[in-house]
């Protein structure tokens, strides 16, 4: 595109126009933002349902220890059934 038709391209549409896509775009990312939430809050209650299946059906927490790679390798522990960090 030449220069003179950038131009044009840039003149064919207002300030106003320019404002209403910039507020569409940001209502748009409120959204998705807001069942981002929706869906990461789904997942920490079927998390939840999970540890309290392995300590309800299963009969507790199987826990192993492990230590952390890296400079300090801390210790923790986790549930070999649910993957529970404790």
């Amino acid at each position: 595109m030449s220069k003179y038709e950038l131009e044009k391209k840039y003149k064919d549409i207002s300030i106003c126009e320019y404002n209403n896509r910039i507020t569409r775009l940001r209502k748009e990312k409120m959204k998705l933002m807001q069942e981002t939430q929706m869906i990461q809050m789904k997942i920490e209650k079927v998390q939840r349902y999970k540890v309290e299946f392995c300590e309800k059906v299963l009969g507790g927490h199987t826990l192993r220890e492990e230590v952390e790679s890296g400079i300090y390798g801390e210790t923790f522990k986790v549930c070999s059934t649910c993957g529970l960090e404790v």
